[in-house]
Formats: structure tokens, sequence, C-alpha cells
């Protein structure tokens, strides 16, 4: 009898690549909560960058071992798209998590002594914005591949032009609050732009807003369809999405927040819940 010779049997193989997918599959759960926002602090920005590079190397290290797991999955063979999507989405919270973490935006002088600080914060925005639009570019056009047609052109319309007015609001903003801050500290009074600015740049965003909710749905019914995610995958995807929409009407929400929807949805792909086998059975090549 060989039973106690050295070396792991193919179960225990097993388990430990069933524990670390689910370690990786909680942590990028978690990530979304806010653990970077005790270290922020104005004038250490330089703590709070090192913080947000060790956090986005963490989520790079949990997609990696979802992705690595589901490359031996059929739903993938010969098909790098939907990794790569993906990947993108989640990439995409690695970024905009330094925005959402900081402090709320201060007001008046304090804003015009952390300009720089600002000025990150909605750079960060758009770059996360951008990083998650790549991914939804590639996600509709893997759906187009497995035979979906009008969904991913409608998600992907309403993701860019979303997307688009997006990246204007948050250029401009830092930019437009700056020049509001600069006048009030000169003059003691607000700036009879302000209102105007402040009401137009609200409509925008709702309608920004709209549009991307509508795309996150679109994406996620397109993708049950196709078989790229699972039928509690969808409802769940599908269900924060009115969940964040509602919130919406009552609640202010930070410019980040609706962001974390393409982030789960990456996630959600990752971790592979869908009827891989039914989509191969639909790739003609």
């Amino acid at each position: 009898m060989h039973h106690g010779a050295t070396g792991s049997t193919p179960w225990q193989h097993l388990r430990e690549r069933t524990l670390i997918r689910r370690i990786s599959q909680l942590l990028l759960w978690l990530i979304p909560l806010p653990f970077l926002t005790s270290a922020y602090a104005s004038g250490k920005l330089q703590r709070y960058i090192i913080a947000g590079v060790l956090q986005g190397g963490l989520i790079g290290a949990a997609a990696w071992v979802l992705a690595n797991q589901r490359r031996n999955r059929s739903i993938v063979t010969g098909r790098p798209e939907s990794l790569v999507a993906a990947s993108l989405l989640v990439a995409n919270w690695a970024v905009t998590s330094l925005a959402l973490n900081m402090e709320a935006p201060p007001r008046g002088a304090a804003w015009l002594a952390s300009l720089f600080d600002q000025q990150l914060r909605y750079y960060a925005l758009v770059a996360g914005g951008l990083i998650a639009l790549a991914g939804l570019a590639l996600l509709a056009a893997r759906l187009h591949d497995v035979g979906e047609r009008a969904l991913p052109i409608l998600a992907f319309t309403a993701a860019v032009v979303s997307q688009l007015l997006f990246t204007i609001l948050f250029l401009v903003l830092p930019h437009a609050t700056t020049a509001r801050f600069n006048h009030e500290v000169q003059y003691g009074a607000a700036a009879g732009w302000w209102a105007t600015f402040g009401a137009a740049f609200s409509s925008m965003q709702v309608v920004q807003r709209v549009l991307m909710y509508l795309a996150m749905i679109l994406y996620a019914v397109s993708s049950r369809r196709a078989a790229l995610m699972g039928r509690r995958a969808m409802a769940c995807l599908v269900s924060l999405t009115a969940l964040m929409a509602l919130a919406n009407l009552a609640v202010h929400i930070p410019p980040a927040v609706p962001l974390v929807l393409p982030y789960l949805a990456g996630v959600l792909l990752l971790s592979g819940s869908g009827a891989e086998q039914s989509t191969q059975s639909r790739t003609t090549d």
C-alpha cells in the first residue's frame, strides 16, 4: 500500500482551488466597501495613492484567479474577449475608488488649498468611466459574436452617450468649481452664473445616469440570453441597478457610486454562473 506517499491528491488540489476561488470572489464583492476612506488626508496624498495601488493589486490578483480558473471552461475556449471585457469592467473600480474614497469635496478656500487633490478626484472618475466603457464595448462585441443583435447595440449606444456626458461633466466641473470659489474668496459673494451652471449640470447628470442604468439592464438581459451570465447573476445585476435608480430619486448618490454596476457585472462574468455549454453550441466558429 502506498497511500502514505508524499504529495497532494487530486481531490486536495480541487479543494485548494475551490477555496482560493471563493476567497477571490468574496474579496471582489467586498472591495467596493470604503476601505480606503481612512487612508486619505489633505496634504498626504502620497499615502492615499499607495493604499489605492495596494487595493488595485488585490483586485487584479483576485480577478486573475477567477479568470485563470475560468479559462478552462467551454465558454471561453479560444475566446478571450469575455475575460478581457470582464477584467476591464473590474479594473474600472480600481481607479474609480480613488475618487469615491476621498472625503467629501471641501468648499471655498479649503478647495483652493487642495486643488491638486480635487483634480485627481475627477480625473480618476473620468478614467474609471472610460475603462468601464472599453469593457462594455468588448462585451457588446462578444454578445454580437454569439448571436445577440439588437440588445448589445442598444446597450452600447446608451453606454457611449452616458460616458460622453459623464466625461464632459466631470472634466468641466473641477474648473468651474475652482472659478466659483476664486470668485467667492475674492469678492465675498457667489458668482452669478453658478446657479445656472448647477441647474444645467444636474439635468445633464440625470440624463447620464438614466442612460447608464438602462445600459446595464440591457447588458444583463443580453448576457443572460447569450449564456454569458446565469439567471441569478442577471437578476442580481438588474435588481442592484433598479435599487440604485430608485435610491437616486431619494438621496444624493456620489458620481463614483453608479460605476460599481459595471464593476459588479465584471465580477459576475468572471465568477461564471451561466450555462456555458449552450453558448458554445450557439457559436459557429
